[in-house]
């Protein structure tokens, strides 16, 4: 089984745009770049579950996200607990 920065890093890049309804980002995984391969590969409508996003320990996830779509508009954004649901 490959580590989500395997998976994210190795076998993404190489699928097309619009391919995923949703796709899960673990908190110690989650960065600006893991973003940007992951967010172009979301179907319309399609989201990506990010953990850790509000967790008082993780600060760096919600930086990351806010990295990520600073230079583009953010959609909204939905917390369960301290999973971040953002669609596209």
């Amino acid at each position: 089984m490959d580590s989500a920065d395997s998976y994210i890093h190795h076998r993404l890049p190489h699928t097309p745009a619009n391919t995923f309804r949703g796709q899960h980002i673990i908190s110690d995984q989650v960065g600006k770049d893991e973003l940007s391969v992951v967010w172009p590969r979301l179907s319309p409508g399609g989201a990506v579950l990010i953990d850790g996003y509000n967790h008082p320990e993780l600060p760096g996830v919600a930086q990351a996200v806010a990295d990520f779509f600073s230079s583009q508009p953010m959609p909204p954004l939905q917390l369960q607990h301290d999973i971040a649901i953002i669609k596209r």
